[in-house]
């Protein structure tokens, strides 16, 4: 799976994603408040973690990035009250705001 839409995580309390996903797009994840946890596998494509994409998030605890990442654009974690730490892997090249 390259893209999926919003919405369709709604309820999950925790979600490890692997494939070919290349971007977490706009707002994917927003307000989803029962997502505590999300692991992107190392095997994952992903290059990109779009604007607001866990805006609201706000039990969300744990995020793991894969070591393909590039790029992650503002405000992608806003309002995650709950998200105490991010480690980005090295690969990470622009990151824009990410709070707020």
């Amino acid at each position: 799976m390259e893209k999926f839409g919003r919405d369709i995580f709604n309820g999950v309390v925790s979600l490890e994603i692997s494939g070919t996903m290349k971007e977490i797009p706009d707002s994917m994840f927003f307000n989803h408040l029962d997502l505590k946890e999300i692991f992107l596998s190392n095997s994952l494509c992903l290059r990109a973690i779009f604007s607001k994409a866990f805006y609201a998030c706000n039990n969300l605890t744990h995020i793991a990035f894969p070591s393909s990442l590039k790029l992650i654009y503002g405000c992608a974690f806003m309002e995650c009250k709950s998200l105490v730490e991010i480690s980005i892997p090295p690969s990470v090249k622009c990151i824009e705001s990410m709070l707020s």
